[in-house]
């Protein structure tokens, strides 16, 4: 009797039942295969199924900077699933070459659990929402009506492409403000080592001046004296100020003020506004296509937005569709959208082609941010490099006004 109950190993498991809700709990079986068609034969999908003590299948990633998976990674990896998925290979075989195939380790480990959930009998989407951190609620949906309308293929190609215009997009911005990052630290460097190591040795010089030194040697002077307790001053005040902003940066009004202000920002605040648009449009688009539900699709496209402004809009224009209106009329009244924009959705609405309106929006919108990204790297570069000489140059000449002084008055 002993013998045969210690051939079983207790399991915690996770699992749906068909109205998906969530059921926790334990049970003994033989081995884990044993556990989860336990568990099928209950009707339920096991999602997570964890040998008490021991580390199961389904463990928690650490995303981390170390282990970050990003969407330039993403984008070949569902391209190839995809083809595999439309050449005939089952779903689980697909999943399996993927995880083999990509080169991020956190990503390999993500395809593994999927795969793991999906053979168990869990379908890809839910499968794919045990990791909401990697997938966003576009991601799950496409790939849940794709499933329910049998065109998972094109969804998961409709999914890649729209990683790959992300990821092009957030590189362009990425190099865009690499330039700016280094001249930014190369002059706090020099600047410091003026301060530090070159205006001491003036002083020593002006120590044997009997005129009063100019104000803004005097400043550089105080700056090189006291800089000891003036930089971790300055440190405490940042770093003050960045756990302060995340204090009160939870609260409604506070997210919905920093919104508009970035939102107003010059050049900035546009490039912005037109990435919003773009990836919200993007992402109508490619659910209005496959059949969600306006107002779910709606709902998306607001959380996608990640602006408390644009979510206000969206609101509005959720009341405008459950009144029996369209999506025009609120898009115009709210002020953030061009009138290309809602021109362009009502053709749409009237001639019932709104998926392709959206996709023409999406399409400009994107190829506008990344035209603009480059424009504004283009204009950053002299204008940093101009701040760096005047600031830099400001340092030296300070040095030098005493001299220049004293010259003056010898003359």
């Amino acid at each position: 009797m002993n013998s045969t109950s210690s051939n079983y190993t207790e399991f915690k498991y996770k699992a749906y039942d068909s109205h998906r809700r969530i059921h926790k709990g334990s049970l003994s079986a033989v081995n884990i295969e044993n556990a989860a068609a336990s568990l099928r034969n209950q009707n339920l999908i096991p999602v997570n199924l964890t040998p008490v003590g021991k580390t199961g299948w389904n463990t928690e990633i650490n995303l981390s900077s170390k282990s970050k998976i990003k969407a330039k990674d993403l984008s070949p990896a569902f391209l190839e699933l995809a083809a595999m998925y439309k050449a005939g290979l089952p779903i689980t075989k697909s999943l399996e070459a993927v995880q083999h195939q990509t080169e991020s380790e956190a990503l390999k480990e993500i395809f593994r659990d999927i795969r793991v959930a999906v053979a168990l009998g869990m379908p890809l989407s839910l499968a794919m929402s045990e990791h909401s951190k990697i997938f966003d609620a576009l991601a799950i949906n496409l790939i849940r009506v794709g499933e329910e309308t049998g065109f998972l293929d094109i969804a998961l190609q409709d999914l890649a492409k729209t990683y790959e215009t992300d990821s092009e997009i957030r590189e362009k911005i990425r190099s865009s403000t690499t330039y700016p990052k280094v001249v930014g630290s190369m002059t706090l460097v020099i600047v410091a080592a003026l301060i530090v190591f070159v205006v001491p040795v003036f002083e020593n010089m002006f120590s044997n001046l009997n005129s009063e030194l100019p104000a803004a040697t005097q400043f550089l002077v105080f700056l090189s004296r006291n800089f000891y307790w003036i930089l971790p001053l300055i440190a405490v005040i940042i770093i003050s100020l960045y756990f302060g902003w995340k204090a009160f940066a939870g609260s409604k009004n506070t997210k919905l003020y920093a919104d508009r202000f970035k939102l107003s920002l010059p050049i900035l605040g546009k490039v912005q506004k037109h990435m919003i648009i773009a990836r919200v449009m993007r992402a109508l688009a490619l659910m209005t296509k496959v059949g969600v539900p306006i107002l779910d699709a709606l709902n998306i496209a607001r959380d996608l937005s990640n602006n408390k402004v644009f979510e206000e809009a969206f609101d509005q224009i959720e009341h405008s569709i459950t009144s029996g209106r369209g999506i025009a009329a609120p898009m115009a009244a709210s002020g953030l959208f061009p009138p290309m924009v809602y021109n362009l959705v009502a053709v749409g609405e009237d001639s019932g082609q709104l998926p392709q309106m959206l996709t023409q929006v999406a399409n400009f919108f994107e190829t506008e941010v990344k035209y603009k990204v480059e424009r504004l790297s283009s204009t950053i570069e002299p204008l940093m490099l101009g701040a760096l000489g005047l600031l830099v140059g400001g340092i030296v000449i300070s040095l030098y006004l005493p001299t220049f002084t004293m010259y003056s008055q010898l003359g």
